[in-house]
């Protein structure tokens, strides 16, 4: 029988007796793919959302709350351009938080424009335009953006450009910086309490070992931040692995480089005039397949499971027969040895009497 079967034409099911009959000339052997962290497929028109389109990927509480809150409905409802919501943006938005602090699940103005810009749907230019803004609660609220509805797999990608800015949030709290605050989204499943979510473990796996670089690339960031690099001058160049180029021109925070001959726009923490040992400790796992199952996302635990959960002890391996003479023979010498001491002690406390009494 050398035709396939033609209720699995494409891939043989294991469960088939049909599929398992045929030979292995005719079964298809399924294709392993090598994870990779992707860039966005599209640079314009609106921004493809993965997940559910319908809930943004983001939990019914809040979506409830925000649809009735009054600055929801009497503000935002009627906006239909972006224009319109970046004033409202620069004058409310004071906190990156998505609870009113003090109240019961009152959602903050941040979560209720993110809301509305998940309904006007931005545009590629219109995030980039959001994430270079001036105000730090604007950038905030669209890398916020891209972590609800992106596609897990691009957003390092996104990111990576802003995981070296040490700007603060909020200067007036002393909050925490741009960079961490893309760490703390990246790393932690929860947003204060608020369901973010959930990164493939595979590609989970391949943004920590990114995040792992994050020091190195901060040291680089603030070394090349006072430094003048002249034109046509050859620098070393870190996209998947160290590589010589040359330097073009500097527009910002990044830099215009040629590596064989190819125009790259990559940022400043990523070039550097000297190779060190520190740029080559950490190295990207891309060897990483999906064919293990353990790689599979796992389940979160519930609360009360979480509540249930215990940390297996280690039990103390029991001593081997050897080991329990040799210990034996130990304390025996530690006796005898005592005993000695204690002889010697009671001999000189006997002459020292003795020759007090004499004394006396």
């Amino acid at each position: 029988m050398d035709s396939k079967c033609k209720f699995h034409p494409v891939k043989p099911s294991p469960r088939c007796r049909i599929c398992n009959s045929q030979p292995l000339s005719v079964q298809e052997t399924p294709e392993v793919k090598q994870i990779e962290l992707k860039k966005p497929e599209k640079k314009h028109g609106a921004v493809a959302i993965w997940g559910d389109k319908n809930t943004w990927n983001i939990s019914s509480l809040m979506r409830k709350n925000v649809f009735l809150s009054s600055y929801f409905n009497n503000e935002l409802f009627h906006m239909k351009d972006l224009r319109e919501i970046i004033p409202e943006m620069n004058k409310h938005i004071k906190s990156f938080e998505p609870w009113i602090p003090g109240t019961c699940n009152t959602p903050t103005s941040l979560f209720c424009i993110l809301i509305k810009l998940f309904m006007l749907k931005l545009t590629e230019g219109q995030l980039r335009f959001l994430m270079d803004n001036e105000n730090t609660f604007i950038k905030v609220t669209a890398f916020l953006y891209i972590r609800f509805i992106c596609d897990p797999s691009e957003l390092w990608d996104r990111y990576s450009n802003y995981t070296v800015d040490p700007t603060i949030i909020d200067p007036s709290s002393n909050s925490m910086s741009i960079s961490e605050f893309i760490e703390k989204i990246l790393s932690d499943q929860n947003y204060y309490n608020l369901q973010l979510p959930r990164i493939p473990n595979h590609i989970l796996m391949l943004i920590n070992s990114k995040i792992a670089q994050l020091p190195i690339r901060r040291q680089r960031f603030e070394k090349n931040n006072e430094k003048v690099y002249e034109k046509d001058q050859k620098i070393y160049v870190f996209l998947d692995g160290p590589a010589i180029g040359i330097f073009k021109h500097r527009e910002g925070n990044k830099a215009h480089v040629q590596v064989d001959g190819k125009d790259y726009h990559v940022s400043i923490a990523d070039i550097d005039d000297k190779l060190t040992c520190e740029s080559l400790i950490f190295k990207e796992e891309n060897n990483v397949l999906t064919s293990d199952k353990k790689l599979y996302v796992k389940r979160s635990l519930s609360y009360k499971n979480a509540l249930m959960f215990q940390v297996p002890q280690k039990r103390e391996r029991s001593p081997s027969p050897e080991e329990k003479t040799v210990e034996v023979i130990k304390k025996e010498a530690k006796t005898e040895v005592y005993s000695l001491e204690t002889k010697n002690i009671k001999k000189v406390d006997d002459s020292l009497g003795t020759e007090y009494f004499k004394l006396g």
